[in-house]
């Protein structure tokens, strides 16, 4: 038994089902194999943006890491494993204890949310209308740009980086 393959309204080829495979059905399909679809980059990292050492505060104890431009960070953990107390002692909601913040070479005190807000850092609550940082519903994208609205011009300079 063959089965044929039309990609784009156009005939490609018909093969024989028993010596298809996964892959070379896909490869059918799709026009290439599947491991191109998504080819591997040779890029130089970027500059360092934000970095972090031995960060202590409430409910957080010697965080460590380093962001580079162009890298996308994200913080998991159950309930209770401190990835909320991390944000809030980066953006100056709770206290830090120990350790340095550095953004862009500078290094970053924010002992209240405004210096955070004021140093380009914004945090979005896990549940907003709960620790009162947006009236009613509101989109993870209107927070976002209220809080870019604050930031205008340090705001631009971050766009300038992406």
């Amino acid at each position: 038994m063959t089965l044929p393959f039309f990609r784009d309204g156009q005939f490609i080829a018909e093969r024989e089902v028993a010596s298809l495979t996964e892959d070379s059905l896909i490869e059918m399909m799709v026009g290439r194999k599947l491991e191109d679809q998504y080819p591997h980059l040779d890029k130089a990292p970027g500059d360092i943006r934000l970095k972090v050492d031995n960060l202590c505060g409430p409910g957080v104890n010697d965080v460590s890491f380093t962001l580079r431009k162009g890298e996308i960070l994200g913080v998991s953990g159950l309930m209770g494993a401190g990835r909320t107390e991390l944000m809030k002692v980066l953006y100056g909601a709770l206290p830090r204890t120990s350790g340095y913040v550095t953004l862009d070479g500078h290094e970053v005190v924010t002992r209240s949310p405004q210096d955070g807000l004021a140093n380009g850092i914004v945090y979005i609550s896990e549940d907003r209308k709960r620790d009162g940082f947006s009236a009613g519903h509101v989109s993870k994208r209107e927070h976002v740009a209220d809080s870019a609205a604050l930031l205008q011009p340090r705001w631009r300079q971050f766009e300038a980086c992406r």
